[in-house]
C-alpha cells in the first residue's frame, strides 16, 4: 500500500471567517445600495451575501478537515497494514521453522531445548559471558550448516569432544588407523586421560554391538614395544581387534578413524624438531562426503588385509 501525501496546511480561524463575512457583507451592501437605492435590499443583499461567504468557508474547513482525517485514517491504514505484514511473516516463519522441525531429523525436544536456553541469557550477564555464548552459538551454527551441506568441517587443534561423542553415537562399527607418530610414540595419546576415557567409550559401544578394528602401523627405526604391548592389551581386553602393520611397503598413510562408514575423523600432526618432542596435532577434521569416506574405507580394508594380528608374546594374553 503506497504513502499518502499529507494534505496541505491552512489556518482556519472564527476570527477569519467574521472578518471575510463582514468584509463581503459590506462590499454586497455598498453595491447593492448604488445599484437598487433600496436599503432593506441592500441589507437583505448584505445578509445573504455575508451568510454565503460565511457557509462556504466553513465548506471549505470541513473539506480541508476531512482531507485531514483521510491523511490519518490512510497513514493509519498503511502503518497497520506493514505491521500486520511483518507480524504475519514473523508467523509464517516460525510456523515454517516448526514444520521443519518436526520433520527434521534431529529431536524436537532437543532443538525447543536449545531455543530456549538461548533466550535465557539475560542482558544483565557479564560483558565476557555474554560474548562467549555468542561465540559458542555461531560455533554450533557453523558446525551445523557444515554437516548439513556435506561439507568438511575443521577444528583448529587437537579435539576431544567430537572423538568421545563419535564413539559414543556410533551402532555398528569403528575402524582405525593409528600412525605411531600420534598415537603411539612419545605421544601415548591411549595411555593419556583423553586415550583412557576413548576405550572406556568403545568398550561400551562394544557392548551394544559396536564392531571396532584398529590398525597400528609402526615405526620400524623405533618399535617400542613396550608401550605398544600395553596400549594393545588394553584394547584386547576390551574385544577390540588389533593388527600391526609394517609402514615399508605403504606410502602416504594418514592418521584415521571412520565411524559406521559414514564418517572419518582425522588429526594432522605437525611436523617433530626433534625426536624427543611429542607431535602436535594442528587440526582435526570430520569427512562427510560419500565419495572421499569411501576412499578410507578402501584404505583400510587394504591395510587391514596387509597387516598382522598382534603377536601373543608383545600383546599377552587376552583377559578373560
Amino acid at each position: 500500500m503506497d504513502v499518502p501525501e499529507p494534505p496541505r496546511k491552512h489556518k482556519s480561524t472564527i476570527l477569519r471567517k467574521v472578518l471575510v463575512t463582514a468584509v463581503i457583507g459590506a462590499l454586497g451592501f455598498g453595491l447593492t445600495e448604488l445599484i437598487l437605492q433600496n436599503g432593506e435590499s441592500s441589507w437583505m443583499a448584505s445578509i445573504f451575501l455575508g451568510s454565503a461567504a460565511f457557509v462556504t468557508q466553513f465548506l471549505v474547513d470541513v473539506e480541508r478537515r476531512l482531507d485531514s482525517v483521510e491523511f490519518t485514517y490512510r497513514t493509519e491504514a498503511v502503518n497497520s497494514h506493514q505491521i500486520m505484514r511483518a507480524e504475519f511473516a514473523k508467523i509464517n516463519e516460525a510456523s515454517g521453522l516448526y514444520e521443519r522441525m518436526e520433520n527434521g531429523a534431529l529431536p524436537i525436544e532437543t532443538i525447543v531445548h536449545l531455543i530456549r536456553s538461548t533466550t535465557q541469557i539475560e542482558k544483565s550477564v557479564p560483558g565476557l559471558v555474554y560474548r562467549l555464548a555468542v561465540v559458542e552459538v555461531h560455533r554450533l551454527i557453523t558446525f551445523l550448516d557444515e554437516i548439513n551441506h556435506n561439507k568438511d568441517t575443521t577444528y583448529e587443534g587437537e579435539d576431544r569432544d567430537w572423538l568421545l561423542a563419535l564413539t559414543e553415537s556410533s551402532r555398528s562399527s569403528i575402524n582405525a588407523i593409528s600412525l605411531h607418530t600420534v598415537d603411539v610414540g612419545g605421544r601415548h595419546f591411549l595411555l593419556s586421560d583423553l586415550g583412557r576415557r576413548y576405550i572406556s567409550e568403545q568398550a561400551k559401544a562394544i557392548g551394544r554391538g559396536v564392531h571396532i578394528r584398529r590398525i597400528h602401523v609402526l615405526d620400524p627405526q623405533n618399535p617400542d614395544e613396550d608401550t605398544l604391548h600395553e596400549i594393545c592389551q588394553r584394547q584386547l581386553d576390551v574385544g577390540i581387534e588389533v593388527r600391526i602393520l609394517n609402514p615399508a611397503r605403504h606410502d602416504a598413510l594418514i592418521d584415521f578413524v571412520l565411524f559406521d562408514q559414514v564418517m572419518s575423523y582425522e588429526t594432522t600432526p605437525a611436523s617433530q624438531q626433534t625426536g624427543d618432542e611429542s607431535p602436535v596435532i594442528v587440526n582435526t577434521r570430520l569427512l562427510l562426503k560419500p565419495e572421499r569416506v569411501g576412499k578410507r574405507i578402501e584404505m583400510f580394508n587394504a591395510l587391514w588385509e596387509a597387516a598382522v594380528p598382534i603377536r601373543r608374546e608383545i600383546a599377552g594374553p587376552t583377559a578373560a
